[in-house]
């Protein structure tokens, strides 16, 4: 898996592909390598997209580029705040390639990595979420009639949330609509077995219900920060969602609220006919909850909080494209060919149906590179940042390994201004008590404060397990996932100690 620092990745590749400057490359996979991409106009004009390349062996294979003219085909005619945008899909030079909307933040996955989020916050993406995939499925052609666009993969890494709190459905590469070129070959499954409505895999008909019930298994993640049905291998997954027990959420979380339980589990319901019938109404029923408990929740909200959690990783990509924004812009070295299906369907006749099934199976593994599209590579553990000493009381005190990912400040001598640091600390198990400098905080905890100099003892407890001291410095934050170990029980007379164990029940794992 990819390294979470930006600056552990390659240096950028910049090179002129036809309109476009490839100025980072910042995945790569099987299928096609994702670039950061600036588009140059006249008079000074530059736009910065995200750019899929396809491998040069794959577009020479008409079939895969069939699949990727469906992909840019049908996503470009959904215009919705919530869906990502497709601007081009062309070939320069003998690469395919498909110029995307840029959206600079972070996906589900990546937030749940590292907070669980109010609950009316949740609701809040997974409604804007829901807007998007009805906008989708409310497709229709100039005839009036229904595309039937499923998205079929609908998971946390494939919903962004941007650093301005706008949230975007990507990857609709492997959707079914009427009028596709390319058909799934019988037999073949395509999306991710964890987040799968039981009908797609019992290969039964399927519709606009089956990405209501995918994005129910993704606001239960949200909402306890507890996998569903993923298991350590894809059989068990598969029976799982088949026919395993879905814990009420309210049996993970306690207080948990029972209208935005009824919610999840009417997803959930794994006859079709039982669910929400459209993405629509659990939209309209998540606003309801919304309203319910506090009032509008508004993106510039939800933008607060990702400034909060993801500030490293803000400053990271700030300073990425400032970099990019230094090489100045060139002129075009070569024009773009646009595709539509004529370009290539008369090549088609020259391929077998046995080999036209080996490169469907090729194609599907695309789904795991395009997860990566629209926002930098946000998986994998950060390095470790140094700590100044512990105290002489502290030496004793077990310490949390820190997540490391540290907002990162000035250094003193070069604050002329105010500095605010984040300090964000999730404890399992989720009964744990927070002090920070002996003065109650929340579990999980997420604060904003002015740096100041020295450290704060940040102490975590819970009954039946070893506290935990963490030395929190206050002159640039951090955020700690902190996981206590059970208190060995005494051995009686004759009894061996029980040796020390994981709490790995709690709903405070890091699931992702």
């Amino acid at each position: 898996m990819p390294s979470d620092e930006l600056k552990d990745l390659p240096p950028g590749e910049r090179r002129q592909f036809g309109r476009y400057t490839l100025l980072h490359r910042f995945a790569s996979g099987g299928m096609a390598d994702i670039f950061l991409g600036r588009l140059v106009g006249s008079d000074g004009f530059q736009k910065i997209v995200a750019i899929k390349l396809v491998r040069r062996d794959l577009g020479a294979n008409p079939e895969f580029i069939k699949m990727l003219v469906d992909e840019a085909r049908l996503v470009s005619r959904i215009s919705h705040p919530n869906v990502v945008n497709v601007y081009e899909l062309g070939r320069v030079e003998g690469t395919h390639f498909i110029a995307m909307e840029y959206v600079e933040g972070e996906s589900v996955g990546s937030l749940l990595r590292r907070v669980r989020p109010p609950l009316t916050y949740v609701a809040r993406v997974v409604a804007d979420a829901a807007a998007g995939l009805h906008a989708a499925h409310e497709l229709r052609g100039r005839d009036g009639q229904l595309f039937n666009v499923i998205h079929r993969d609908v998971s946390p890494g494939n919903i962004l949330i941007s650093y301005q709190g706008a949230t975007k459905v990507s990857d609709f590469g492997i959707a079914r609509a009427r009028g596709r070129l390319q058909e799934t070959n019988a037999g073949m499954f395509k999306g991710k077995f964890s987040y799968t409505a039981p009908e797609v895999i019992l290969e039964k008909p399927v519709d606009r219900r089956a990405d209501v019930f995918s994005l129910g298994i993704v606001l239960y993640e949200m909402a306890t920060r507890k996998r569903l049905f993923k298991a350590k291998n894809p059989a068990e997954t598969v029976r799982r969602v088949l026919s395993g027990s879905i814990a009420p959420p309210s049996t993970l979380l306690p207080d948990f609220p029972k209208p935005l339980e009824e919610i999840i589990l009417h997803c959930l319901k794994r006859e079709p006919a039982s669910r929400f019938q459209t993405a629509q109404e659990l939209q309209l029923g998540l606003e309801r909850f919304i309203h319910d408990n506090g009032g509008p929740v508004l993106p510039s909200d939800i933008g607060q909080m990702m400034s909060s959690v993801f500030a490293d990783r803000i400053q990271q990509k700030h300073n990425l494209l400032e970099q990019c924004s230094e090489l100045g812009g060139e002129e075009p070295v070569q024009d773009v060919e646009v595709l539509t299906s004529a370009s290539f369907s008369s090549r088609l006749s020259t391929f077998t149906p046995r080999r036209r099934l080996m490169l469907g199976a090729i194609a599907s593994a695309v789904v795991a590179v395009a997860a990566l599209v629209l926002v930098l590579v946000t998986w994998g553990e950060d390095r470790s940042v140094a700590r100044k000493p512990a105290s002489p009381a502290d030496q004793g005190a077990p310490r949390a390994t820190p997540d490391a990912r540290v907002a990162r400040t000035p250094d003193s001598s070069a604050r002329d201004q105010l500095t605010w640091i984040n300090i964000v600390v999730s404890v399992s198990p989720a009964s744990a008590a927070l002090t920070l400098d002996g003065k109650p905080v929340d579990n999980p905890l997420v604060l904003r404060q002015p740096a100041a100099e020295g450290e704060a003892a940040l102490v975590a407890r819970a009954r039946g397990y070893t506290s935990q001291t963490v030395q929190v410095p206050l002159g640039r934050g951090g955020t700690w996932r902190i996981k206590l170990q059970r208190a060995a029980a005494p051995a009686g007379p004759g009894q061996k100690a029980r040796p020390k164990g994981l709490d790995t029940k709690s709903v405070l794992d890091n699931p992702y």
